[in-house]
């Protein structure tokens, strides 16, 4: 199972993660994320653990407890993107959604213009 961890502090190494997690089984992975510019840590990582119930005892002991002075976040680790397509889609989706709502807005303006003189000639 892959584990999501957050609120790390900067100084977390992957030695610190791993004797963590280990009280509860073996573990098979520690990715801590780092600033691809600067390779500074950005405050979380993921732990990959082969058993799902150790991974599941795991996050429920961790989640919210202290850890190097932080309370931290811990659970089972969401797809890329939080589940959404993370192909640049998600993108072109918003424009798409922006602009028929701009077209649509555009005819109901052109709707309401065209209705005003209407109205002002039968006066």
């Amino acid at each position: 199972m892959n584990i999501f961890v957050g609120n790390l502090t900067f100084e977390t190494t992957e030695e610190d993660l791993r004797d963590a997690f280990e009280d509860f089984g073996d573990v098979e992975k520690i990715n801590l994320i780092k600033d691809q510019e600067t390779g500074k840590p950005k405050g979380y990582g993921f732990v990959i653990m082969n058993n799902h119930d150790e991974a599941k005892d795991a996050i429920h002991a961790l989640d919210g407890s202290a850890f190097n002075g932080r309370n931290v976040t811990v659970n089972q680790a969401k797809p890329a993107g939080g589940g959404r397509n993370n192909n640049g889609n998600n993108r072109r989706r918003r424009t798409n959604n922006r602009n028929q709502r701009s077209q649509r807005g555009g005819q109901r303006n052109n709707a309401s213009k065209a209705a005003q003189p209407a109205q002002q000639q039968e006066s």
